[in-house]
């Protein structure tokens, strides 16, 4: 297969993955998928009312040709703009926005983007606006991002300055950890697909359908794990709160219990053991038996005797042991 067939099939592949899965994968979130994914922000990030986070990723490419300073970016390279909302999860919600040129700034990309015309003509399917929990305030579902961003009633932002209250200081905290999560998405997916962290070589529209096919991909594969999580029921259960304090002390006693229990068992194997390799004959060893000692005396006396005997061997080879210190006289 030839460099040009192979180059033609490439971009060929990634138009069919992306007109087939784009609505299996990564559709246009319902309201009640923008319900769910408010209340998973709520849950694992501690900030209600999210329906996503939003930024930036300049991707580096090569200078395009005839394009100027177009693509050429305040960090100094050439690059082409992934501007993406993120789910609690790291899933992509929309990426539509691919192919911002890199000298626009992210206020810029964002309102040039089609996720910001259906927002403002409310063509996005978002809830109505509703009470927080454990609250009377009634707010508006929006989107998080940094700084960059332009304040509205479908965006937030931290409050910038230096001089801020403590409770100020508590927002621009919660929202940073709940808004963590796209900067985390564009880390995964540089991992898994290390093109995007090189100088790609391709025309702008080449680069634009591999950015979206990695992204489109990323989802997949999350989507993926969390049926396989569900299918061999690995998920995580609520603590059962309820459980009787009684019941806790009776599973505590019996399994104590049944650590004694081996404990012993392994004790007495080690004993048993220990006897019948000191037992010089097999006549000793019954002798042992009929005395009626207990293991541990039993391997006591025997270390004494064995301890005997040697130092008598040492001083006499003739001289007969003396046992009765174990047996008793015979």
């Amino acid at each position: 297969m030839g460099i040009k067939t192979v180059a033609c099939i490439v971009p060929e592949t990634m138009t069919a993955i992306w007109e087939t899965l784009t609505l299996l994968h990564m559709a246009v979130p319902s309201v009640d998928d923008f319900i769910r994914i408010s209340k998973e922000f709520k849950t694992k990030w501690n900030f209600p009312h999210c329906i996503g986070a939003i930024d930036g990723r300049h991707v580096p490419i090569k200078k395009p040709n005839n394009s100027g300073s177009l693509y050429f970016n305040y960090k100094g390279y050439y690059s082409i703009v992934l501007q993406a909302a993120v789910d609690a999860n790291y899933r992509y919600i929309c990426i539509q926005d691919v192919g911002g040129y890199g000298s626009q700034h992210d206020a810029a990309t964002f309102r040039a983007s089609q996720l910001y015309r259906a927002l403002m003509l409310k063509k996005l399917n978002l809830p109505n606006a509703s009470r927080i929990e454990n609250s009377d305030l009634c707010m508006p579902y929006f989107l998080i991002g940094d700084g960059a961003y332009p304040l509205s009633n479908i965006l937030m932002k931290p409050y910038r300055g230096i001089n801020l209250s403590h409770q100020q200081k508590i927002f621009n905290n919660s929202l940073s950890k709940a808004r963590v999560v796209v900067e985390n998405a564009f880390g995964q997916s540089s991992q898994k697909w290390r093109i995007l962290s090189t100088n790609i070589e391709k025309s702008p529209e080449i680069i634009n359908l591999i950015i979206k096919c990695t992204c489109l991909l990323h989802n997949i594969i999350i989507n993926l794990e969390s049926e396989s999580h569900v299918h061999n029921n690995i998920v995580e259960q609520p603590i059962d709160d309820t459980i009787d304090n009684d019941d806790v002390q009776m599973i505590a006693v019996t399994e104590l219990e049944k650590a004694n229990q081996l404990l012993a068992s392994l004790e007495q194997e080690r004993l048993d053991q220990t006897v019948e390799h000191l037992a010089p004959t097999a006549a000793i060893t019954s002798k042992i038996h009929t005395k009626g000692l207990s293991l541990t005396q039993i391997y006591t006396k025997l270390v004494e005797t064995v301890n005997g005997l040697t130092v008598q061997k040492e001083g006499n080879d003739n001289q007969k042991p003396q046992m009765d210190g174990l047996f008793g006289k015979n």
